[in-house]
This record gives structure tokens, C-alpha cells and sequence, in this order.
């Protein structure tokens, strides 16, 4: 539907341009396209890149301004029925007898912020789970 789109802005006639499957697998091999599953997070930034820190130091100028004022928020899971990994036992206790239990993955959300100075610490909020 895009490939149709975009032939269409570029006035090319519809005789001239067919989309199908095959085009675009013919498209992906000429081109040395390949598909990824993609995992975690982006890349790092490049940290010596000087416009970049132009950027950042013209942005810690203006929050410095507004210190009391710049909020930050956060969220983080609770898995609030786990038990620890490790455990105490008796002299009576043995090891070979002792078993844990089967991990409970019952978890909420919990919502944390604060402003940038940690003069006004914001009370946690609990996002429970959906009914």
C-alpha cells in the first residue's frame, strides 16, 4: 500500500508500477535488505559528539531556571508475591528435603516521580492489574 502510495506522488502510471510480494522480496535480496527481530533498547549515543553537547549544556541552562519544577517519572514492576531465592535453615533442616516453590509472576506496577532537586518526592501510585 506505501510502494502504491508513493508511485502514485511520484506520477507513475499504474501499467508501469506493479506491487506484490515478490517484488518486494526481489527488492529486499538486490538491496541486501534483511530482517531483524529487534531486542532491548536503541543504541548509545555518540557522548563526544559536540553538537550534541551544545545541545545538553543549552538544556541544563534552561532547567537550572526551573530546577524546582522539572518532574521526573518513572515505572517499575513489583512482584509483590515472590518469594526470596534464599532461605534459612534449622540444624534439623536438611538440604536434599528443603524445596522451594513455584515463582508467582503476580505483578502491578508501581509509579514513582520526583521533582529534580528531591525536594518534593511524589507518593507512589499502584497500577494494579485489569479486572
Amino acid at each position: 500500500m506505501k510502494a502504491k502510495e508513493i508511485s502514485q506522488k511520484l506520477n507513475i502510471k499504474e501499467e508501469e508500477f506493479k506491487t506484490s510480494w515478490q517484488w518486494l522480496a526481489n527488492f529486499r535480496c538486490r538491496r541486501g535488505l534483511k530482517s531483524m527481530h529487534l531486542f532491548g533498547e536503541g543504541a548509545e549515543v555518540d557522548k563526544d559528539d559536540p553538537v550534541l553537547l551544545q545541545q545538553l549544556k543549552d538544556l541544563y541552562s534552561v532547567i537550572n531556571m526551573y530546577r524546582e519544577n522539572v518532574y521526573n517519572i518513572d515505572e517499575t514492576g513489583l512482584f509483590f508475591h515472590l518469594l526470596s531465592r534464599y532461605s534459612l535453615l534449622m540444624l534439623t533442616e536438611s538440604l536434599v528435603t528443603t524445596r522451594g516453590k513455584k515463582k508467582s509472576k503476580e505483578i502491578v506496577t508501581l509509579a514513582v516521580c520526583s521533582n529534580a532537586t528531591g525536594s518534593n518526592k511524589i507518593p507512589c501510585s499502584m497500577i494494579g492489574k485489569a479486572a
